[in-house]
């Protein structure tokens, strides 16, 4: 038996060696040891080659490497894809929530702050109009009186177009209409004032103007409060968005990562 084969084996050499690939094998009959002499004799068995296969097993070949190659790359692209369309959105969705804080909650603020400044220039205008002994001195006061009472308007109005809920309309509505009672109480005091009439005029503060204006203060109070919540929860929800987006955008490497991986092993299999 291992003659046989190695002479066929020879002659398969001998014709055809510039196409066909070997390797060496045992022949059955020597792996069982029926034979004595050297064992470690190999015969060469012929391997066919690609190039001497028929064109439709070449085809079906190259058929499965592009499918596999398709699928794999197409894998690939929807994974970005997804990857690029959800960074996107998360990206649109913090840009949104920072919009909210920059243009609205921070101006908010500061305007609630310029209007509590402003409120209290008048109070502090009309106090020192009626301890004022001099015509000058009181006319003074009523200048930075005016002043103020212009400033506060104008920074009400800024205000105003700020507004993002219900809640703080009705707020803002009830400070607005408690800073113009106290406002209005003004023109009673002043004629007192200038008549030297310091205790009439300290009466009418203390009983009309004085509840008015510290009811504003407190309205102004609330409306930052509120505003400083709105803006500690807006930028809770930018800190939100961008762990969920970085989670999201870690999980999807990875994926990618082990998909790459799977995909080369399949494509060399």
């Amino acid at each position: 038996c291992r003659e046989r084969k190695l002479h066929a084996a020879k002659n398969l050499m001998s014709k055809n060696n510039d196409s066909c690939e070997y390797e060496y094998r045992k022949c059955p009959p020597c792996e069982q040891g029926m034979f004595s002499g050297d064992q470690n004799r190999r015969v060469v068995m012929p391997t066919p080659s690609l190039r001497n296969m028929p064109q439709a097993a070449q085809g079906a070949l190259s058929m499965k490497l592009s499918a596999k190659l398709t699928g794999v790359f197409g894998t690939l692209l929807v994974l970005m894809l997804t990857l690029g369309m959800y960074g996107n959105y998360m990206f649109g969705d913090i840009l949104t929530d920072v919009e909210d804080v920059t243009t609205n909650w921070l101006p908010s603020i500061k305007s609630l702050g310029e209007m509590r400044g402003a409120l209290n220039s008048v109070r502090r205008a009309e106090l020192q109009h009626i301890i004022a002994d001099t015509n000058a001195a009181m006319d003074d006061e009523e200048r930075a009186m005016e002043k103020a009472r212009a400033d506060f308007a104008d920074k009400a109005r800024k205000y105003e177009k700020l507004i993002s809920s219900d809640e703080e309309r009705r707020i803002y509505t009830k400070m607005k209409t408690d800073a113009d009672t106290y406002i209005a109480v003004l023109p009673q005091i002043i004629p007192l004032s200038r008549a030297m009439k310091t205790e009439e005029a300290r009466e009418v503060s203390v009983r009309k103007a004085r509840p008015a204006f510290r009811s504003a203060l407190q309205g102004i109070m609330e409306l930052v409060e509120l505003n400083d919540k709105g803006s500690q929860a807006s930028g809770q929800q930018v800190e939100d968005s961008a762990a969920r987006a970085r989670l999201v955008n870690l999980v999807l490497m990875l994926v990618s990562m082990l998909l790459g991986i799977a995909a080369t092993l399949y494509i060399i299999r």
